[in-house]
């Protein structure tokens, strides 16, 4: 099983047009590594003693193209700010049994208050294999992603058409939340409107 434990340093794009960067990363030559589904779940106590701290703990469940499922506990840091970009400390681990490890969570009361899911492409860049360039689809909208070192970052975005002044370092929920506000919505989860589906009727 897989274990990481790191200093991220990341940033978040609003897309304008999601064919127009897909043309623009071709053009690069970006490799492709895989797209998969992610269902992401925040835990916290009932008085949110973690939010306080600028601390988070999420299970994350993907599922590629073959369906195949992996599940990640991550934990993470108070985040800070270096100058535009996003730094927080970060643990993950991959979990075999993530309902277990729900019921561990609930043992130590932490209950889920927030549930997200997208769609995520990782690219790589050449020549900038220190940074990773992941596209996120959402309810939301459309962003990229990009995490590595500062300079990384920078060579990046400008090669996808992005200035310092457009880096977000908003996390989902923040911009869920931002996203109701403007919207005038009641916030609830991020997730993709489902449509029910037709059956045949039967003569």
């Amino acid at each position: 099983m897989r274990t990481e434990h790191h200093r991220e340093t990341e940033v978040k794009l609003r897309i304008a047009s999601l064919p127009a960067l897909r043309r623009r990363l071709r053009a690069l030559g970006a490799r492709p590594e895989g797209r998969v589904h992610e269902f992401n779940t925040l835990f916290d106590t009932p008085d949110r003693v973690l939010a306080r701290r600028g601390e988070l703990v999420r299970l994350r469940i993907t599922t590629d193209s073959r369906r195949r499922r992996r599940a990640l506990l991550t934990f993470k840091g108070p985040g800070g700010a270096r100058g535009p970009y996003k730094v927080r400390e970060e643990f993950e681990q991959e979990v075999v049994d993530p309902e277990l490890f729900r019921s561990a969570l609930a043992a130590l009361r932490l209950q889920p208050f927030f549930q997200y899911e997208k769609f995520r492409t990782t690219f790589r860049l050449p020549n900038l294999s220190d940074v990773l360039v992941e596209v996120d689809e959402t309810p939301i909208g459309n962003f990229i992603e990009l995490e590595g070192t500062p300079a990384a970052i920078d060579r990046a975005a400008e090669r996808l058409g992005y200035s310092r002044s457009e880096y977000l370092r908003e996390s989902y929920l923040e911009l869920y939340l931002e996203d109701c506000r403007q919207r005038r919505r009641a916030p609830s989860d991020m997730l993709f409107v489902r449509r029910p589906s037709r059956r045949r009727s039967r003569r």
